[in-house]
């Protein structure tokens, strides 16, 4: 009987250590997933030119519909499951690794992390490239990248430290209601849609209320665990946020307010599904790469920031230099690799001035 009740134990005992690894594998793979979502930005702005949106100076030579179709696609998703990660690190970070304890260590952080690498990109290469491209004037900068209203792929920076800040300050109330995070996320998203109507964007606040959901989200996935979403399938979350996109996509096109509070009601749904899909998809995939032991995939984790901040402006030249000579999805993938490759070619020449590392928000 003793014999028995030593082999539960223990048995009991091996399952907390396999739950135990399980998370930090989870957290590990954390910074695979970001690695993965930013290239999916990079790919979604590549792509972007040729769903129609006014997004560059001039016009593709015809709309591809397909590349739209998939474009709205991933801009359902991308940005929003890295804010999950975000959160899902952040609860890692302060609640299980006693980090970000003080707040004027975490507020320096993030403005060393984020606001710093804001105002050097775009001062010696956002303002520049798009004023060769776009007709800017003082006023048009001034609003755009001063107030941070519109700044280009930058605003994700400013998005995150608004999220960061006020998601400190609720933290302990969120960590410990949910009926408290389900208000806060809700009120966010509230804020967020009416003072982006009523209100200038100053420093992307209004773009942060309306986030601060998903990030709430990734704490939440964090302090409970995944395994509960893990029970549908990867492919059930796939099917429902693709499923939910076309019929998001079909309702926009009816008129009627009672439509129109419908179409916002279930874009947030499928916002928040696709997050979910993201995280738990790309998570899976970092377990069968095994990414740890491939160099390629490894280096170019450690480079996903700098590659972000630099990729917009590079596929501006891509395009300019080969659109209407080439096929758009042929330029669709000049543009990728142009981007990457050139964005990886910048940061290694920047990055050998530790000064210029700690500028693009690099750790000491």
């Amino acid at each position: 009987m003793l014999h028995e009740d030593k082999y539960a134990f223990d048995r009991q005992t091996d399952r907390q250590t396999d739950r135990q690894t399980d998370r930090q594998t989870e957290v590990d793979n954390c910074y695979f997933v970001k690695c993965c979502l930013m290239f999916l930005v990079v790919f979604y702005h590549s792509i972007l030119f040729y769903s129609g949106i006014d997004w560059f100076v001039g016009k593709p030579l015809y709309v591809v519909d397909s590349l739209k179709w998939l474009s709205g696609w991933l801009n359902k998703f991308h940005i929003y499951a890295f804010t999950l990660v975000s959160g899902y690190l952040y609860f890692y970070l302060r609640y299980e690794s006693g980090k970000y304890q003080h707040f004027k260590e975490f507020l320096i952080n993030k403005l060393n992390r984020l606001i710093v690498p804001y105002v050097f990109v775009c001062i010696c290469w956002v303002i520049p490239v798009s004023c060769f491209f776009f007709n800017y004037t003082a006023g048009d900068i001034f609003k755009k990248y001063v107030l941070a209203t519109a700044p280009s792929q930058l605003w994700f920076l400013w998005m995150l430290f608004d999220v960061f800040v006020i998601v400190y300050c609720l933290s302990d109330v969120i960590y410990k209601s949910n009926v408290v995070s389900i208000i806060v996320s809700l009120a966010g998203i509230g804020i967020g849609a009416v003072g982006g109507k009523l209100f200038p964007n100053v420093f992307c606040i209004w773009i942060g209320c309306s986030y601060i959901a998903y990030f709430i989200l990734g704490c939440k996935i964090r302090q409970y665990g995944s395994d509960r979403l893990n029970r549908f399938g990867v492919m059930t979350w796939f099917v429902a946020h693709t499923g939910l996109y076309i019929a998001v996509t079909h309702m926009k096109s009816f008129n009627g307010l009672l439509f129109k509070i419908s179409s916002f009601g279930l874009t947030v749904i499928l916002q928040v599904i696709g997050a979910v899909m993201a995280f738990l998809v790309l998570q899976k995939l970092a377990g069968y790469t095994d990414w740890k032991q491939n160099k390629l995939i490894k280096g170019f984790s450690q480079i996903s920031m700098p590659v972000f901040l630099l990729h917009q402006q590079l596929i501006y030249f891509s395009i300019s230099i080969f659109n209407g000579h080439v096929n758009p999805y042929v330029n669709a993938i000049i543009n990728v690799g142009f981007a990457i490759v050139g964005s990886a070619i910048i940061t290694k020449l920047l990055y050998k001035f530790r000064v210029l590392r700690l500028l693009m928000g690099e750790k000491q």
